[in-house]
């Protein structure tokens, strides 16, 4: 399985970023990363007030919840902030545009916990490769076979080795 994930520093803080086409327009991938019923389909449960200034929830099951604030909000993107209990407080911003083949999604996930730093590559990992298999009707996957937890695991070792050389 293919890495496409950059682990970098910034300001001393861990950080993660990614970058995927999709072949679906952009306001069809805005949709996917906007609207909460699709956002269930692919990431988790998301809730609260969606909009610039607004509090957010996502429920990643029993007692693993992340909340914060949406930062920021246009039509290409948004930034939120993002705080799990006893954790620090990271930002995640979300970016889309047209590309040759559809459109562009860039995720990037700053001041990550240094504890926790793989597993959050990992799991964006995984989460953005379940967002393609949704938007590719095609694949198997989009018919809710999707292994999270296989995707998760195949790469962990991967971005343990490269989060090694940063």
């Amino acid at each position: 399985m293919q890495l496409d994930g950059l682990l970098q520093r910034r300001d001393g803080a861990p950080s993660a970023t990614f970058v995927r086409e999709y072949r679906t327009t952009a306001a069809d991938l805005w949709s996917a990363v906007t609207d909460p019923a699709r956002i269930a389909r692919w990431f988790a449960p998301v809730g609260g007030d969606l909009r610039a200034g607004g509090d957010y929830e996502i429920d990643f099951g029993p007692g693993n919840r992340t909340h914060g604030t949406v930062l920021a909000c246009d039509d290409g993107g948004y930034r939120i902030s993002w705080l799990v209990e006893g954790r620090p407080l990271g930002e995640v911003e979300v970016r889309i545009r047209d590309a040759a083949g559809g459109s562009e999604l860039a995720v990037m996930h700053t001041l990550l916990p240094e504890d926790q730093w793989i597993g959050y590559a990992a799991g964006w990992h995984a989460h953005l490769d379940s967002l393609g298999a949704i938007l590719d009707p095609t694949t198997p996957e989009s018919a809710g076979e999707f292994d999270w937890d296989s995707t998760f695991s195949a790469v962990l070792p991967g971005y343990r080795a490269l989060a090694a050389q940063v």
